[in-house]
């Protein structure tokens, strides 16, 4: 048994993914978690709504003009001197023409504020799938554990039953039964707790995933690939892959947009006029108005719009740097904790081989149970460090994915 849980673990760095096998079932990838986590995760939803929200922002900015058309229509009596009353009929006529050009800078900030909701809508895809795979993670931590406590099991009961061979030779005493029993019973309520520890990251991943929450539990197959050879590669995918900074870079356009549209607002829009009725006399008339920026030359939205573009661009700059730190540190991360791993796998062979000539030690009675057991803590301590090892380059290996905006 022992022997089977440390091949298992070694699979996981010469392919790295831990599988729990089931029958007439096929694992779940980290692809399946991934697009599952897009499609139906709640993340992903809520940022799909939210990237909604911007691009409603800017609808009816490219409009031909920011004012309607006005048409006044008016009729009554009309009274004249010497004293005689007819009906009076009169209607105007206004058409807006847009000369500052605003409308093309606000269709400028239009289409980049749909490039924006667009980017918005990846980097909440690219956080559910983060939140998926993390809860895969922890699912596969879980079983993994299950697999560990349950080998512990198997080792003492096999030590209890060496214990009670020998009392029943009388080369044993019961004090060395007692013993095993105590710690089989330890062992086994520590595997009812990884029971329940498994099933409760099995539910978490469903909620991460959009699955229903009665769905059975399936194998996993966390493979990953290989990340980029130096940590400069991964800054520069980074760079061009991260999804909160483009949305930063497209808001950036957008301000500037709109910091242009809120300069042309200030030039005032012309009304070419039409008028025309009969008062009794029939008349008709042409015309234009426009008004005159003495006081209002929108100000307060000019003020607003450098304002928020001073702030777009403050946070586009930042976010490289912060990226950019993210993904080196992501890198130098995952980096160190291969290699922990790898060092610790060197070890399975001597951890194997401890356990087993300890039990035959204890068999033969060259060692006490407090001895067997001193060396097999040593032991599982040993396998502990490198199943969590085994966890942890999963999880770096998803951090720089994150890190670099490469998700599956």
């Amino acid at each position: 048994m022992s022997t089977k849980f440390l091949q298992a673990l070694g699979l996981l760095l010469l392919s790295p993914f831990y599988s729990i096998p089931a029958a007439h079932a096929a694992p779940w990838t980290v692809a399946d978690v991934a697009s599952r986590a897009s499609l139906r995760g709640p993340a992903a939803q809520a940022a799909e709504r939210r990237a909604e929200a911007l691009r409603a922002q800017t609808a009816g900015q490219t409009m031909l003009a920011p004012v309607n058309p006005a048409l006044s229509l008016s009729v009554g009596p009309h009274w004249s001197n010497p004293p005689q009353h007819q009906l009076a009929l009169y209607g105007r006529l206004s058409w807006p023409l847009e000369i500052s050009g605003a409308r093309l800078a606000k269709s400028a900030a239009h289409r980049s504020n749909q490039d924006a909701a667009a980017a918005v809508a990846a980097w909440g895809r690219q956080l559910a799938k983060q939140e998926a795979l993390t809860a895969a993670i922890n699912v596969y931590a879980a079983r993994a554990q299950q697999e560990f406590v349950a080998n512990m099991v198997a080792v003492s009961v096999g030590l209890l039953h060496v214990a009670q061979a020998r009392l029943a030779a009388g080369t044993g005493g019961a004090e060395d039964v007692a013993l095993a029993e105590i710690v089989l019973a330890q062992h086994r309520a520590d595997a009812a707790r990884r029971d329940a520890a498994a099933q409760n990251a099995w539910l978490m991943l469903l909620r991460a995933v959009g699955e229903p929450l009665t769905t059975a539990p399936e194998p996993l197959s966390l493979a990953f690939s290989e990340p980029w050879s130096t940590a400069q590669e991964a800054v520069a995918v980074a760079l061009h892959h991260r999804h909160d900074l483009l949305q930063l870079q497209a808001g950036q356009k957008v301000a500037e947009a709109l910091d242009t549209a809120a300069r042309r607002d200030a030039v005032p829009v012309p009304h070419i006029t039409a008028q025309g009725g009969t008062t009794p006399e029939t008349f008709w008339e042409l015309g234009a108005e426009t008004q005159l920026p003495v006081y209002q030359r929108n100000q307060a939205n000019r003020a607003r719009a450098r304002a928020e573009l001073e702030l777009q661009r403050f946070d586009a700059a930042q976010r490289v740097i912060d990226v950019d730190v993210q993904a080196q540190t992501a890198y130098a991360h995952w980096a160190a904790e291969r290699a922990a791993v790898e060092q610790l796998r060197q070890s399975t062979d001597d951890v194997e081989r401890v356990e087993v000539l300890s039990e035959r030690a204890y068999a033969l009675g060259r060692d006490t149970l407090g001895q067997a057991l001193m060396r097999r803590r040593e032991a599982q301590s040993a396998r502990q460090a490198f199943l969590d090892a085994s966890v942890q380059v999963l999880r770096a290996r998803l951090e720089l994915a994150c890190a670099t905006g490469e998700m599956p």
